[in-house]
Order: C-alpha cells, then structure tokens, then sequence
C-alpha cells in the first residue's frame, strides 16, 4: 500500500500555497496558484497524482470555504485545522526559520503529520453556514441599533418632548411619525385626523405607545421642537429603514433557529436548560463554537473565546494581565448578552457574579469571570450531553 502523501494548504483572499510532504518530512512539492477556477483545477490533477493525499487548512473567516467545497467534490481526505493550534505546533516545530506564506504551507503540512486532525471538512461545510449566518445577524442587530440612535438624535430636535413621554418603538407611533414626523407636523393636523390615524393603527399594529391621541396632540402643542422638509425627510427614512433591518433581523434569526436545530438539536435544548439562554443566543453560540468535541478541555474553549488571561514571563516571574483576545470576538460579544442575561435569570451564576464583585471585581471583570464559569459548566454539559442541573451548579 502507498504511503499517504500530506498536503498542507494556506489560503489567502486572492491566492493558495500549497506544500506536500511525506511521511519522512521531505517537501515532495510547493508553490502558489490563483483563487480562481484555473488554480483549483491544477490542485485537482496535484491530488489525483497523489491518490493517498492528506489534505489540511486552517479555518480562515471566509476565505477557505469555497476552496473547501471544491476539494470535498473531489476527495474525502480533507480536513479544516484550528489555526491557534497550527500556530501553536509552529512556535515549536524547530525546522520553522522564517514567516512566510510558503512555509506556513509546509507547517500545515507538517501539523497533519504529527497531531491528530479530528475536524472533518464534511462537518464544517453546514457550519460555516451557520458561522455565516450568526454574522449576518450580528451584522443587522448592529445595524438596528445604529439606526435606532441616528433616529432618536433626529427626534431630539424635531419633538424632543415625545422621547420622555412614550415608548417610541412600537409599531403604532412608528407608521404615526411617518405620517406626522415632527411636533411641527402633528400640530399642522386637525385633532380628529390624529385620532383616526391613532386608532387605525392601533386596530392593525396591536401595542400602544403609552399616550393617547389626545395626549399626543397636547405633547406638540407645547413642543420646543424645530424641524425643515429635510429633517422630517430624515425621520421618516429611519423609520422605513429601521421596519426593513427588522424583517431582515426577524428572516435571518429564524433561519438560523432552523439550521442550527437541524444540526445541533439536542445541544441546543441543553444549552436552553441554563435559565437565560434562549433560542438566539443558544443558536448563535452553537454556530460559532460548533461540535465540542473539537475542544479537549473547557481551557481550550475559553482560550478560543479569547477571555482567558494573557500571560507575561519575564526571567522566573510570570504575571498574568487582561483577557487575551486572541479567540472568536463575535463568540465574545454573544458571550457578553448570554452571561448578562443568565445574571438576571439563574441564581446559581448570579451569585457566582455578586460573590465576585464582592471580592472587588469591577463589572465588566466579573461578567467575564461569570462568563468563564458558564464556558466550564457548558463545556462539561455538552460534552456529557445532559442537561444543567441548578441544584448541583
């Protein structure tokens, strides 16, 4: 039987390397091609010649999905590798003198040799749709609040008293400042056609902003306000766009809930049985971390959510400073809603948290000391698949 031949790949937005070795670390072949068509047939004939071909990546964002797929169409041999362990193999493989990209192909190359590659690229295609789409969420919900602060900055002028007085995003004030946009506007219309635009719209919206029509009217009569044609122009984009983010948000949340039950339905139950975590955040979590069993330790997981702390070694003193920030900043951020949200809702976290804050933490410190404790109970859950018990958290 021939030996397997192991091909590391490096992948960057425009471009390849690649680095094939064998079983005695001698480089069989290297070089460079084009993301693009052309450069993924020459990798098709370089792995046809080479029928036992191991080939391995280093999850890249986005840049490796599409070079993933095609190799998966043609071979069964692929894997996708962590590139903080890649890295750490590198710091420590001897032969490595220089950085380059041709070198980190052979590293790559060199990594499959000697460690066990247990990530397999079949698994990872529907996972990094679901990165993708968590993103894409993220992406929108950053986009809600810009808009949402753009608008309220907007009525700050045009109807500052209406801001204080009423709940401004509900569906029914909202369409109501598309048709009046400012105190200016409200006051320029009769009484009773604010009542009847009101009541309209509180019979097909459903929730009411908190004051009546007449309240409303009452509210512009007195309003310090100013607004022009451009400002009122202004006010009624930001409600549109904010009604369009919002479909966007409610399609794209959904779809995700959906996926990540499909592949991850049992873990997305368990993740459910920690009071405050729900399906979002569960799905989002789920999308970023992927199977648990890529990680051998609740210390690898929070190591790849970057809140473990860097470590600084002069001479025999090591000290230990901030959080590292060398993992997932998107697992972070939803890291972040999920440890505020479990404080508030699970007594087992929060007095974890107010035991913290106790001994001095400041906030933010103890959110992530709180967020590291959930990240060794999810860890532990996950990986036995049971659900959180709170009488032994």
């Amino acid at each position: 039987m021939q030996s397997p031949i192991y091909g590391g790949i490096d992948v960057s937005k425009d471009m390849f390397d690649y680095a094939a070795i064998d079983t005695q670390n001698t480089t069989i072949k290297k070089g460079s091609l084009q993301m693009n068509r052309d450069g993924f047939q020459e990798l098709e004939k370089l792995i046809q010649s080479y029928p036992n071909a191991v080939v391995g990546f280093e999850s890249t964002g986005t840049y490796h999905i599409n070079i993933m797929s095609f190799l998966l169409s043609i071979t069964e041999h692929v894997h996708l590798l962590n590139p903080a362990l890649v890295k750490k193999f590198a710091e420590a493989d001897s032969l490595r003198k220089t950085k380059t990209d041709a070198v980190d192909a052979l590293v790559i190359a060199r990594f499959l040799i000697h460690r066990q590659y247990n990530i397999s690229a079949t698994t990872e295609i529907d996972s990094a749709y679901l990165t993708q789409l968590a993103r894409l969420r993220e992406s929108i919900t950053r986009d809600v609040a810009k808009t949402k602060t753009h608008l309220k900055q907007m009525l700050n002028i045009a109807f500052p008293e209406l801001l204080k007085s009423a709940n401004l995003f509900t569906d029914t004030l909202l369409h109501i400042l598309i048709q009046f946009p400012s105190a200016k506007a409200i006051r320029k219309a009769t009484k009773k056609g604010i009542r009847k635009t009101f009541y309209n719209l509180t019979k097909s919206r459903g929730k009411n902003p908190n004051l009546n029509p007449d309240q409303l009217y009452e509210l512009a009569k007195k309003s310090i306000g100013t607004a022009d044609e451009s400002l009122e122009m202004a006010i009624q984009f930001d409600i549109k766009h904010l009604e369009f983010l919002q479909k966007q948000l409610d399609e794209v949340t959904s779809k995700l809930i959906d996926n990540v039950n499909k592949h991850f339905a049992n873990e997305l139950e368990i993740l459910k049985s920690i009071k405050g975590i729900g399906d979002t955040t569960a799905s989002h979590f789920l999308s970023e971390v992927k199977n648990i069993h890529r990680f051998s330790s609740a210390k690898q997981l929070i190591a790849y959510s970057g809140t473990d702390p860097s470590v600084k070694q002069s001479g025999n003193m090591i000290k230990k400073g901030k959080i590292s920030k060398r993992g997932v900043s998107s697992l972070r951020r939803v890291g972040y809603l999920i440890t505020c949200s479990v404080i508030r809702h699970d007594c087992v976290f929060r007095d974890y948290y107010l035991r913290k804050r106790a001994e001095g933490m400041v906030y933010r410190k103890a959110v992530i000391a709180t967020w590291n404790k959930l990240l060794r109970v999810i860890f532990a859950i996950l990986t036995k698949q049971v659900k959180f018990d709170h009488n032994h958290g």
